[in-house]
């Protein structure tokens, strides 16, 4: 496998791809203006494209027999706007980390009972009878690694052979840090949804959600929705917020502001223009779980937001 990080594309105001010939490769991870992507082909040699050579190209390629290392190097750094050097040399010490704390880390591989949400609908590409690394566990759900994307993935406890004597964490490492989380130790947000370390709160809850977050000087830079049953998650990928991007010379309180004015205008024009019952439907387990127990798909939608704070050690 050859890694390389190369420009992106962008085909519409949000939507973004890797600027490479037509050839079989699977994105890792997109940042800044980059995105770094693994292929069996040698591309050529146009300007833009980087051969990724080193010890990063070998930690990568060690993470090809423990995904997890991948997969938990990747989560915070996703979008994220840091320059290559300084990107790369963050990805190299998350990979090194996971990688070296493999022996103590509690994960373990486990058979898949299921085909997770009928593969590609559900993003989960766990095939029934295969083994895949699972993360953390608790009484009703599993976080495991899907070898294929290289992501960490949700499903339901029954969808996997979990033994009696097996001790799993309760929780994905670092899922304690982030703002999400922060806010959700907030006794009024308590009731986050939280699967594959990312937070969610209904949308009933999440102008107050939002509002503590401007006080806690949290800036929502996206969201997206979600249905979450106690068996499906069901992201709606195309239906998402996004903040316009901090001035140079704005303060960060007024950033905040103007954040949480920016999300909330764009989820009440969402839930005005979008018959999420119909969208539901575009996902089969869920639609008929939802008929089969008479339910609303409103009940289970929720908004995931992306939450950032004031960079403490620069006061910026």
């Amino acid at each position: 496998m050859l890694y390389y990080r190369t420009p992106i594309r962008r085909i519409d105001d949000r939507a973004i791809e890797p600027d490479v010939p037509d050839i079989p490769a699977s994105v890792i991870v997109y940042a800044a203006d980059f995105v770094v992507i693994a292929t069996s082909t040698w591309l050529p040699e146009v300007e833009g494209i980087e051969k990724i050579r080193g010890d990063l190209e070998a930690l990568l390629a060690s993470t090809v027999c423990y995904p997890p290392a991948r997969a938990l190097a990747i989560r915070g750094l996703e979008d994220t706007d840091l320059p290559w050097l300084e990107f790369a040399d963050q990805f190299e010490q998350r990979l090194k980390k996971y990688l070296t704390t493999q022996p103590t880390s509690g994960f373990q591989l486990l058979r898949c009972l299921q085909n997770q949400g009928d593969s590609l609908e559900m993003g989960g590409y766990g095939g029934a009878g295969h083994y895949y690394w699972v993360l953390a566990a608790n009484e009703e759900t599993v976080d495991w690694v899907s070898d294929q994307t290289y992501e960490v993935h949700w499903a339901h406890i029954g969808e996997f052979e979990v033994p009696a004597d097996h001790t799993l964490p309760s929780d994905l490492p670092d899922a304690g840090s982030s703002c999400e989380s922060l806010l959700a130790q907030k006794s009024t947000f308590a009731k986050a949804s939280v699967r594959g370390g990312e937070y969610a709160w209904s949308i009933s809850e999440w102008p107050g959600v939002l509002a503590q977050a401007e006080l806690e000087e949290m800036a929502c830079l996206n969201g997206t929705f979600q249905f979450r049953t106690p068996l499906h998650t069901a992201p709606l990928f195309r239906l998402n917020t996004e903040t316009s991007p901090r001035a140079v010379d704005e303060p960060w309180p007024d950033y905040c502001r103007r954040a949480r004015a920016e999300t909330m205008d764009q989820i009440d024009a969402i839930l005005k223009a979008t018959d999420f019952e119909s969208e539901s439907e575009r996902f089969r387990s869920l639609s008929d779980y939802l008929r089969e127990k008479d339910l609303l798909a409103m009940e289970f939608l929720v908004f995931v937001p992306t939450l950032e704070q004031r960079d403490i050690t620069t006061g910026i």
